[in-house]
Formats: C-alpha cells, structure tokens, sequence
C-alpha cells in the first residue's frame, strides 16, 4: 500500500491533537488496506474507546491481542472495552490475561475483581482485591473495592477493617467515611458511625447519600427531627434519592413514647407521609423503580406494630407499592410458574433467613428446619447475612444444601429461582433487609412467613402466614394480608436451651438481698406509656420490689430516656424510682441465664409479649405473668403459659394483673408454689413434633396445590 507511512503519520498527528474522528479515518485507511499491525489496532481501538464507540473498539483491540497474544497491555485494553460493553466475563478473561501476562500488572487484577464483582462472583473478586493487596498494600482502591465486596456479602467486620486501611491511606476520602459510617450503624456501633458520617459530610457536603445515612442513624437514636432534617437535606442535594424519602418516612414512628396521645398523633403522621412518599415516587418514570427496589429493605416501617393497633391497611398499602417496584426492577422474578412436585419427588422447601445464627429467629424456628422428614422434604437454608457462630454451623448441617456468602439481594434471588423451590418460608420479614427484597419478589410459586416478626407484611408476593393456634384470637382474617394457617399449640418445635448459666446472684447484678425481683427484660420499645402505671401500682403494694429492665442494645439515649419515662411514673405514686427501677445493660447468654434464675417473677410486657424470652425464664425454672392483647403479638406468653397449663399466670384484665403480680409478691408460699409448678410443666414445651408434623402435612398439599 502505497503511502503507509504517511497515512500513519497523519493518524498519529490527529489523535495527540484530539481530532479523533480524523484518526479514527485515517487508521481505517490502513486497516482496509490490509496492515495487520497490532500497534494499529490498538491505536484503533483506543481512539474508538474515546469516541465512545465500545462495541466496534473491541473489534479492533480483540485483533491486536490475536496478532500479539504475548501483549499484556493489550490484554488489559480490551478488558477495559469490554467493561465499558458490561460484558463482565469477557472482560474478567482479558484482564486475568493480562495480569499472568504481567504480574506487574497490578491495576488489571484489581479490575479483573471488579469485573467478576460485576458478574456476581463476589468471592472470586475478593480474591483478586486480596492478591492485588499482597503485591501493593498501598493501594487505596484496592482497599475500599474489597471494603465493598465484603459490606455487600455483610462480612461486616472484615469491612470495617478494609475501609479503615484505605482511610490510612486517603483520609480525605468522603466516599470512604461514608461506607464506614454505614457498615459501623448496621453492626449496631452507633457511637462509632456518627463520626464517621460527619466527617464523610465535611469533606463533601453535597453527598447526599452520606446525608441520607445520617438520618437513619439518628432515626436509630430515636432523635426523629434531627433526622428528618438530614433525609430533607439529601432529598434537596438529590430529589432521586429514594432511600432519604422511605427514610423520612419512616422517621414519622418513634421508637419510645412518652404518651398515649403520642401514639396517635404519630400513627396519623405516619399514615399520611406514607400516602405522599408514595404518591411522590412514580414507579412508570424511568429510573424510579430500580431505584425503590434498591432502598427496599434498608427503611422498613418496624415500629408500626408497636403502636398495638391493626396495620393491614397501611402494611398492605406499602406492600403493594414495594412489590410493584420490584416487579417493574426485576421483571424475571415478577412472576413464577406453577410447578408441584412430580410422582416420588421430595418437595423442595427453602427456608431464607439472616438469622441462621445465635438469635431468637433460629432459637423460635430450627425446629421445623431440623425435624422436617427428610424422606418428604428436601430442606434447603438461603442465609443472607455474613455473621457466623456455632449455631450458623449447626444450620448448616440441617440443611441438604445451604447457599451464603452472595454479594447482594439480586445473586441470592438468581440463586433461589434456579433451584426452583416448591415452597419458601421466611421466618420473619421485617427485620432483615434482604430478606424483605427477596420477599417482594416471586421466587416460588407459594411463599410463606412465620411470626418471628408478629405482623401481617403487606406484601402480595406472600401467600401465608403460619401462625400458632394458641396465639391467634378469633378474626384473624381482618389482621392479615396474608392467608393465616394455624398450626397446632405454639406451632414451633422448640428445643430446651442447652445454655449453661453463670456463676451469679442476685448481689452480682446490683439486686437488693431479699427484695422481690421481677424481671422485665423485653425490648425497651414493646413497654408502650400507658402501661408504666401498672407497674408503679405494683411497686406501691410491694415496698422491698425491684423491676428488672434491659437497656437499649446500641443506645445510651434510649435507655435513658425509657429510665425516665418509667420513674416519672413511679415517681407520680410517691415511690422513690431509684429503690425500685433497674435497667441493666445487655447480657450475653450465660449471664442473661444467671438473669432469670436470679429473678423471681417474669412480667410479661403487656401488648407485646414475649415469646422466647418467655420460653428462656420458664426453662431456668422462673414463673411467668402475663396478660393477654387482642392481636397476636400479644399473645405469646398466654399461649405457652396455656399450653405448660400454667393458668396462675393468665390474667384477664390490666387489674387482674395488678392483683396478680402483687399476691405472688407479698406471698413467697405462693410464689414458691407457682415456681415448683413451672418446673414440673414446663417440659411440656418442647420438642412438640406434632407441629413439624403439622406443617409438613401443609406443605405436601399446597406444594401440590390441594389447599
């Protein structure tokens, strides 16, 4: 070809001037002409790359690396095209070239991570960021790309870690505070997080989502208006950003009341920044379904039911709305085919989760995943948290197969649909974000929920709420959005807790020798204002009493102002609260053990009741009080109490409980009695096989769509 280098003296010329359409041209000239130079393909291909024309540059640097297949910088621009492609695999492959090519190459195995990150092979690209990091440990990127891979698959401390390395190395990094922030709030460490968002917003004052995750950490203060001014600040920098919306939302329910009046008050704020949350994110326009289907879970309305009324109405308002979004997001999981097990064939039950570990979720409910037939049932566990104990191990073994470590919702979705379960249970929604999106998807053609959180969901992806028979008062139908089945006595198939208690007494807790102890050890947010007084009425008839309640688990402010609310009300009766009123902080198992066998009554919180910290006093031997709602949640502790046959312990009204309360103790024959009596029916609690025996039957026929 004549005039070659010419031709390429004046593509060179045109590219280092930036006239990219004219070098572009003028390296085609040569390409037509038939000059298979691997240099000009990748002059090619990279001029195309700028333009903005990813398809055709891979065309073009695909050739370069085949006429030099020994060219690791190559390699490592056609993985570049490829990414810009999204064609995540193809570009892992050329930048794992590269990077065997030159193992100098250290940016192509971090992009290779990000690649396979992308792909969802999250634990492939940790393992690219970890072997980048052997090569460079100064490298900041490297630091927070596997931060993230580690946050997505929830290995929260080993994120905190990760994202502390690179602020070493880039402490001006907002993005990077910012991540901090998040990971420390949802590990609980609230003291730890707040410095660290404030500081994400110092360094970038116009990141919204730094500001969003203020807001909902001082929503998990309970400090509701400084965070409604955070989430109004992330709304005005970004009105798309969803998450700040559900968030303030969200901030209208408190979690402590100081009020009866409050509640209500709350309640109709509530509702109505709920209609204009939603009415505000219409899900037709482009972009706003992925974006609520991303916020889906981190924002949920978890104090709703802790205002003891009914929340079908505005739980099924948000339920629809969440999964219309995510139905629009991720339209391969809007629907599922029916399918019923064949002739001979195992039905197939998933059980989705982030509680496979030491928690009340795996204490309530290991039962039916362990004792379900195997000869029926082929039982699988989908876990989506990453944090780990002894208990998470012995779920592992429960379960025939048991997926975990997946970076996000949409990987543990893809992994469930392909597994093609006849049945999913979620032992709880309302809790776990993940397993909240997951449930607004439709992964099996029936999907259940259980009562880990005693509250109808809302979410028409959900077909069943398995209940317990004791529990559930009459009219169920009306406090569900769900299809309620009552499963018989507790509907659990509950073990003895093997928990050894600690060498402690009464003295080791600050208890009083000789005073009556009654232990209220529920969840500061289940005592609801109007029922302080029962209490405190309790105290009056009782002089030498003490009331045994447990701080908040992440906030001394919580604690302090729960404290004070209830010694007011001690207080209003001429009691001196400081003689009377107890708040401990958390206590591990062993000690939370020594708690209960240190205590001489279990007072049942009054709306909502407990139900495996009931079960955990009766098997130290402690008697329980209690006094039934109206709703399920409420009802607990009367159907344990019901089932031990221990009906001392059912009162029928608020006075009732009062009166009962304060004869056990006055009367320490009485209370003795009732004691020996807990000891010698409380094995009527556990291991009930006959409800694992029960759900099976269920689930054989709504598997092959008999019910």
């Amino acid at each position: 070809m004549e005039g070659v280098s010419a031709i390429l003296s004046t593509a060179v010329a045109h590219h280092q001037a930036g006239r990219l359409e004219e070098a572009v041209l003028e390296y085609q000239k040569l390409v037509t002409g038939g000059i298979r130079v691997p240099a000009l393909y990748q002059a090619l291909g990279t001029a195309l790359l700028s333009l903005g024309r990813s398809e055709s540059a891979v065309d073009m640097l695909r050739e370069a690396v085949t006429l030099d297949p020994r060219a690791a910088t190559g390699f490592a621009n056609l993985g570049h095209a490829l990414a810009l492609c999204a064609r995540w695999r193809e570009a892992a492959d050329a930048y794992a070239r590269a990077a065997a090519l030159d193992p100098a190459l250290i940016d192509a195995l971090v992009e290779e991570g990000v690649a396979l990150e992308q792909a969802g092979d999250g634990a492939a690209a940790e393992a690219r960021y970890v072997r980048a990091l052997a090569k460079r440990a100064d490298d900041p990127r490297a630091w927070a790309l596997l931060a993230r891979a580690q946050h997505r698959r929830r290995a929260l401390d080993d994120a905190i870690a990760s994202y502390r390395r690179g602020l070493v190395l880039r402490p001006d990094a907002a993005d990077l505070w910012n991540n901090l922030g998040a990971a420390l709030h949802e590990r609980g460490s609230l003291d730890e997080a707040e410095p660290a968002l404030r500081k994400a917003i110092e360094l970038a004052p116009d990141m919204a989502q730094a500001h969003a995750n203020l807001g909902s950490l001082l929503q998990d203060r309970d400090a509701r208006a400084a965070a409604k001014a955070s989430f109004a600040r992330a709304i005005e920098i970004d009105p798309g950003n969803v998450g700040a919306r559900l968030g303030a939302c969200f901030a209208e329910l408190p979690i402590l009341y100081s009020s009866a009046d409050e509640i209500e008050a709350a309640r109709a704020a509530y509702l109505a920044a709920l209609d204009r949350t939603i009415a505000a994110l219409d899900l037709s326009v482009p972009g706003v379904a992925p974006a609520v289907a991303a916020a889906v879970g981190q924002q949920q309305p978890f104090f709703l039911p802790y205002q003891a009324q009914t929340d079908t109405d505005p739980q099924g308002k948000y339920g629809r709305f969440v999964c219309a979004a995510m139905a629009r997001a991720h339209p391969q999981w809007a629907a599922c085919a029916t399918r019923a097990p064949a002739p001979g064939e195992r039905v197939r039950v998933g059980f989705v989760t982030a509680y496979f570990r030491h928690h009340s979720i795996w204490k309530l409910f290991r039962g039916w995943i362990e004792n379900l037939d195997r000869r029926r049932f082929d039982v699988a566990g989908y876990w989506t948290a990453g944090r780990a104990d002894e208990e998470t191990d012995a779920a592992r073994r429960a379960c025939g197969r048991f997926v975990e470590g997946l970076p996000g919702y949409e990987a543990m979705a893809a992994a469930i649909a392909a597994d093609r379960p006849h049945v999913l249970i979620y032992p709880e929604i309302g809790m776990d974000p993940i397993a909240h999106k997951l449930a607004a998807l439709r992964l099996a053609p029936v999907q259940c929920v259980s009562w880990g959180h005693p509250e109808t969901t809302g979410l028409p992806t959900l077909d069943w709420f398995l209940s317990s028979d004791l529990m559930e008062p009459p009219g169920e139908a009306a406090r569900y959005t769900e299809r309620v089945l009552r499963l018989p006595g507790l509907s659990i198939d509950y073990a003895p807790p093997a928990v050894v208690p600690a060498k402690m007494d009464a003295a080791a807790f600050g208890l009083r020798p000789g005073a009556m102890r009654y232990l209220c050890c529920q969840s500061i947010f289940k005592y609801l204002p109007q029922d302080d007084d029962a209490l405190a009425r309790i105290a009056a008839a009782v002089p030498d009493s003490q009331f045994v309640f447990l701080g908040h688990p992440t906030s001394r402010e919580l604690t302090g102002a729960f404290a004070a609310r209830v010694s007011a009300a001690f207080a209003a009766r001429g009691l001196d609260a400081a003689r009377h009123v107890v708040v401990l902080p958390q206590q591990d198992g062993p000690r939370y053990a020594a708690l209960n066998a240190a205590c001489d009554l279990f007072l049942d919180s009054m709306r909502w009741s407990g139900g495996n910290t009931t079960l955990e006093a009766l098997a130290q031997g402690l008697p329980a009080l209690t006094w039934p709602g109206d709703q399920m949640r409420g009802r607990h502790s009367f159907a344990i109490l019901t089932k031990a046959g221990l009906d001392e312990g059912i009162a029928a009204d608020a006075d009732d409980y009062v009166a009962r309360a304060v004869r056990l103790g006055s009367d320490r024959a009485a209370l003795d009695a009732y004691r020996e009596r807990t000891r010698a029916c409380r094995d009527r609690l556990w291991n009930d096989r006959t409800t694992t025996e029960a759900l099976g039957e269920f689930l054989a026929k709504v598997a092959g769509g008999i019910v």
